[in-house]
């Protein structure tokens, strides 16, 4: 997909540009309407992204992408209780998703549930025991609680599985 090379390269005007001349044919609709948000909020267009997501979520309501993403957005724009209403449309829909299981423990982190926050953390990392984001936030907690070496060492597991996920296959 042309518009993802150029998003790569730091181009996104000119993929978005593209997007908005010529919808390519064959591509599935959700990816092309989430790589269109994706520019949108690169660019620092976040209403236009929100209303991107907005109207995926009117055409594919079942599509839990959609409202993991729709979450990511309102999580980052503070909009904590609109995100936990689309975390758990995310939870109803696939309630196994990491995605959702990990903006779910964020929301418990915000509203300063951290036992909460990682227990849910736990559950993930079960399932995903080299998922990044998941070890740093739970570095986060163990230091948010005073836990100072249990916070080192979330974050040294966390640096060396981001090590190995950047290394060359050929290696």
């Amino acid at each position: 997909l042309e518009a993802e090379i150029l998003r790569m390269r730091g181009q996104q005007r000119e993929a978005l540009a593209l997007l908005a001349r010529n919808e390519p044919a064959g591509v599935d609709p959700v990816a092309l309407g989430l790589l269109r948000a994706t520019l949108q909020l690169e660019l620092g267009m976040n209403a236009e992204a929100d209303a991107t997501v907005a109207r995926l979520r009117e055409k594919f309501p079942l599509s839990v992408g959609v409202a993991n993403f729709h979450t990511n957005i309102l999580l980052r724009s503070g909009q904590y209780e609109a995100a936990a209403r689309s975390n758990q449309d995310a939870f109803k829909l696939h309630p196994g998703n990491t995605q959702a299981r990990f903006h779910r423990a964020l929301l418990l982190k915000q509203r300063g549930e951290l036992t909460a926050s990682a227990s849910e953390l736990d559950d993930l990392l079960a399932k995903e025991p080299d998922n990044v984001p998941a070890l740093l936030l739970m570095g986060r907690i163990a230091m948010q609680k005073g836990e100072f070496d249990e916070a080192v060492q979330w974050t040294e597991r966390a640096r060396e599985h981001d090590r190995a996920s950047t290394l060359p296959d050929a290696l």
